[in-house]
């Protein structure tokens, strides 16, 4: 039996790939939303006293901007909405080391390559062997 019909193209792989990285990541960060705010029952533990805390309304715009990043992630090819995604994370997670969970850095690494991505076979294959590598070590 022939599956070569099964098996997409490394570029709609690369595709697949993000989407479902981006969109579980946004899902991931809706059934945790207590954790992105700053008013919560537990405290707030910044990994550097870089920024002030931020007020309860306020808190809400960083999380918010990440979830939107992330929700046209999903749709878009631009590298500069996942930079953006990747720049949010990074200011989120020092704002507050509870956000450090093995789930965040995993889809932080899953949004990684997408910054850099060319679509020529050489990138695209060393793409695909960086999920290869991730997944194995994390699985």
């Amino acid at each position: 039996m022939d599956f070569k019909g099964f098996v997409p193209a490394p570029e709609n792989q690369i595709i697949f790939i993000k989407r479902t990285a981006s969109f579980f990541f946004l899902i991931g960060m809706l059934l945790s939303f207590n954790l992105w705010r700053s008013d919560r029952l537990f405290p707030v533990a910044p990994a550097l006293d870089l920024f002030p805390k931020i007020p309860s309304p306020l808190d809400l715009i960083l999380p918010g901007l990440l979830l939107l990043a992330l929700a046209v992630n999903c749709f878009s090819r631009k590298k500069i909405i996942n930079h953006l995604a990747l720049l949010l994370v990074f200011l989120l997670a020092i704002q507050d080391q509870n956000r450090w969970q093995p789930w965040v850095y995993i889809y932080t690494l899953c949004q990684l390559p997408f910054s850099f991505f060319r679509p020529d076979e050489i990138s695209k294959a060393k793409t695909l062997a960086y999920f290869h590598l991730l997944l194995e070590r994390h699985t």
